[in-house]
């Protein structure tokens, strides 16, 4: 069962650069200074230690609720971002089995109730939407530059800052960090911390036991600079 998949997207402001002056003719007064060229964030590259594939193997259905959701483990990987020069960064979710999430309410993923929006897709079956997972980016896990950090998100592109809970949204939000005690994403040529996945299928009395079932969630986490 893959889960996540790391992209990068980058933005770029033009600025300064190359001199270039010249003259109509030996008596012309006036002359042109030209400037151009480009300025770039550091290159960043995320990565999660065990290649972003989350396996819970084979389940048998005796395990599963005929009249409840069941919540799987939580399966945990370490994940890295590294970037050729400091860099304020934030990482966001979007779901590729939009429309396959089992559930209309809050599931109890990590040991906290938490939204629909932080519910991404597992997948089909005979017509049959298999349950749901969510991720998150544990809070207190993280360090930049080997320093603790906080989690902070944002709702608005960036434009503002709050405290984190970690858990990614399937709305696109942000998720980044900040100095102990700040909302202001900090800039640093490494992050280092925890991702944690956790699956819930839903209740067997909806599923169509009759075949075998395999989970197939799946989400692109971009890395976004700031």
């Amino acid at each position: 069962m893959k889960f996540i998949k790391m992209t990068n997207q980058a933005s770029h402001v033009v600025m300064a650069g190359l001199l270039a002056l010249g003259s109509a003719s030996a008596f012309a007064d006036s002359f042109d200074v030209a400037v151009t060229g480009k300025i770039k964030p550091g290159a960043c590259t995320p990565t999660l230690a065990g290649g972003g594939t989350f396996d819970y193997g084979l389940i048998g259905s005796a395990e599963l609720s005929p009249t409840a959701p069941t919540l799987l483990q939580v399966l945990s990987d370490s994940i890295t971002i590294t970037c050729d020069a400091a860099a304020r960064v934030a990482l966001s979710a979007q779901d590729n089995r939009a429309g396959t999430g089992a559930f209309t309410g809050n599931i109890n993923f990590f040991g906290s109730s938490n939204p629909v929006k932080t519910q991404f897709g597992l997948g089909a079956a005979g017509g049959k939407n298999i349950g749901a997972f969510a991720f998150r980016f544990r809070t207190n896990s993280f360090t930049a530059d080997g320093a603790a950090v906080d989690s902070i998100g944002s709702t608005t592109s960036g434009a503002s800052w709050a405290t984190s809970n970690g858990v990614a949204t399937n709305t696109g939000d942000y998720e980044s960090w900040a100095k102990k005690g700040q909302t202001v994403p900090v800039a640093a040529k490494v992050f280092t911390g925890t991702l944690d996945v956790q699956a819930a299928i839903d209740k067997t009395s909806n599923l169509d036991l009759s075949q075998e079932i395999n989970l197939d969630g799946l989400a692109t986490v971009s890395l976004v600079y700031l």
